[in-house]
């Protein structure tokens, strides 16, 4: 099923089933991974953190329709009305799976593959530098899902409390380390 949220206008697919692929080590007596891989390997997509005006509608639509709840949310202060800067919503146990920032709608931030560990981020790095491709940020950790850009995070539940993040602080949520602002990261977006 695919939805146009005009809010943000952005489009989604929603799917009930589909054919399994990446399976090549298959699913009896399994080895640990394929041989042949490639690059960097990633096992999945991992999320995607979109733009957009209307965010609020946009994470009422993913909670109250498609059962996403919120991890985490970044937003102006701690008063009784703040304006939520994003939200970081999941549908499952991962930290996030979808990410809304407010901006421009129809833009995209970025979207990020699933790596299993640290030493998978650095062997990533390793290669994009071998290749030549630039890197605009990382390997970092992130104080937002405390994922390292993107391994690791945390385990997520329902009840858990939402953590909030102040717009004070996005510096430590967004580069945890140097907890300096890169302006390419926060400002560039397709």
């Amino acid at each position: 099923m695919r939805v146009h949220l005009p809010c943000i206008d952005h489009t989604f697919e929603f799917y009930h089933s589909m054919t399994a692929v990446g399976l090549e080590v298959g699913t009896h007596n399994p080895d640990a991974f394929p041989r042949h891989l490639v690059g960097i390997g990633a096992p999945m997509l991992d999320h995607a953190l979109v733009i957009g005006e209307d965010i609020d509608t946009a994470a009422r639509f993913f909670m109250e329709v498609t059962n996403f709840y919120t991890t985490e949310r970044a937003q102006t202060d701690l008063s009784d009305n703040p304006t939520t800067i994003a939200y970081w919503l999941s549908s499952m146990q991962k930290v996030h799976d979808i990410a809304l920032l407010r901006g421009q709608n129809g833009k995209l931030h970025h979207f990020a593959f699933q790596t299993r560990d640290w030493n998978d981020i650095l062997h990533a790095a390793d290669i994009f530098a071998m290749d030549d491709v630039p890197i605009d940020v990382g390997p970092t950790r992130h104080g937002i899902t405390r994922g390292e850009t993107f391994a690791g995070g945390y385990t997520s539940y329902r009840d858990r409390p939402t953590v909030i993040w102040t717009a004070d602080q996005l510096a430590k949520g967004i580069f945890y380390h140097a907890r300096e602002i890169k302006e390419s990261f926060t400002t560039v977006y397709t």
